[in-house]
C-alpha cells in the first residue's frame, strides 16, 4: 500500500513539473506596413513557443512564403540564425521567386546545446521586397516543416499572415521661389503708399 502511495506521489510530482503544452507560432512582424511605390518593405519571419533553455527547440525548418508579384518583386533574404543572435552555426539557404520565397536551415549543434542556448521566440529570416505597384500584398506561409535537435518533427499550431500596402507616392510640393515672393511683397507695399 505504501509502495502504492509513492508511485501516486512521483507521478502527481512529474505531472505538475511538466507545465503546459507549447503553442509554436509563425508570425510575421509587422504584420501590416506601408510603403510608398518604389520603395522597400521589410518583413522579419519570426518563431514563437519554443522553450528557453529547455526542449523543445528548434533544429531544422523548411518554410514557402507566398506573396502577390504583381505588387511585390523579392529583393532580398537574411537568416537569423537558429540561436537568435544572427551568428551562423548552421546550413541554410533561399531562393526568391516570383510570388514565392523558399528558405531552410539545419542547425550543426548537438540537441543539447540547442536546448541550452536557444531563445522561445527569434526571427528565423527577413525578407526585403521592392513596391511594383500600388496595391496591398498578403504575405501568407504555404508550407510549414519544423524539425527539433533530432530531426523529429515538431508542430506547427498556427501562422499568422501580413500585408504590406502600397500607396502611390505624392508628389512633392514645391515652394514658390523666393524672389517671386519678395517682388510681390515689395509690389504691395508700392502700391498700397501710393493710395
Amino acid at each position: 500500500m505504501r509502495d502504492r502511495h509513492c508511485v501516486l506521489i512521483l507521478a502527481m510530482m512529474l505531472l505538475a513539473g511538466a507545465g503546459p503544452a507549447r503553442a509554436l507560432i509563425i508570425e510575421f512582424v509587422p504584420a501590416d506596413q506601408t510603403v510608398a511605390l518604389g520603395g522597400t518593405a521589410s518583413v522579419d519571419v519570426v518563431i514563437d513557443g519554443l522553450g528557453t533553455g529547455v526542449a523543445p527547440s528548434l533544429g531544422a525548418f523548411d518554410l514557402e512564403i507566398t506573396f502577390d508579384d504583381a505588387i511585390l518583386a523579392p529583393a532580398g533574404i537574411a537568416f537569423g540564425g537558429l540561436l537568435g543572435d544572427g551568428i551562423v552555426t548552421s546550413v541554410n539557404g533561399g531562393t526568391l521567386t516570383a510570388g514565392r520565397t523558399d528558405a531552410f536551415e539545419l542547425s550543426f549543434l548537438f540537441p543539447s546545446e540547442l536546448d541550452a542556448l536557444q531563445p522561445s521566440t527569434f526571427t528565423l529570416l527577413t525578407l526585403s521586397f521592392e513596391a511594383r505597384s500600388v496595391g496591398s500584398a498578403v504575405l501568407s506561409l504555404g508550407r510549414a516543416i519544423l524539425g527539433d535537435g533530432f530531426g523529429d518533427p515538431l508542430l506547427l499550431d498556427s501562422a499568422g499572415s501580413g500585408t504590406v500596402r502600397v500607396l502611390a507616392a505624392s508628389a512633392p510640393v514645391t515652394e514658390p521661389p523666393m524672389l517671386l515672393l519678395l517682388g510681390l511683397g515689395i509690389g504691395s507695399a508700392w502700391l498700397l503708399r501710393r493710395r
